[in-house]
């Protein structure tokens, strides 16, 4: 093995290259919230996107439902990039932007899913699923006057 005059500009060179797990455990948490924040944000994007389209091709959409979801979806979608051109900035306040960045992000994965998922706008009155939409039963109704004596 060849010596090393400048142990930080080896951790450099592996956390540039992607990987972690050669390095002290100090160093592996270093920003570790900042490096998981896109793939944070990817997940809740398709989980804020699957929700959204559940409630669309429902037969009665709750549109204040899908309107805040849809928000959610897009602010998880923009996420990764905001946090890209942050970091290509290079400055101490884009360093700082991004940390608050990845913050929000797992704030919204964290509290933003849950609350948008047991929460909706106005909680209506669904149909019974044995009802058409005519007001009807779909189902036939039982006559009980052939059993009277």
């Amino acid at each position: 093995m060849l010596p090393v005059s400048d142990m930080r500009q080896v951790h450099e060179w592996f956390l540039h290259r992607g990987l972690p797990p050669v390095l002290t455990r100090r160093v592996r948490s270093r920003a570790l919230i900042e490096r998981s924040a896109p793939m944070v944000s990817g997940v809740g994007a398709v989980i804020s996107l699957t929700m959204m389209l559940a409630e669309l091709t429902d037969g009665d959409p709750n549109f204040g439902y899908v309107i805040r979801l849809g928000v959610l979806t897009l602010l998880l979608i923009a996420a990764p990039f905001a946090l890209y051109l942050l970091h290509q900035t290079g400055t101490t306040l884009g360093e700082a932007g991004r940390r608050s960045a990845a913050l929000l992000v797992m704030a919204l994965f964290v509290f933003g899913l849950p609350f948008a998922a047991v929460f909706p706008v106005s909680p209506r009155p669904r149909h019974s699923a044995s009802r058409s939409h005519c007001g009807r039963s779909a189902l036939p109704r039982f006559n009980w006057a052939h059993l009277a004596p």
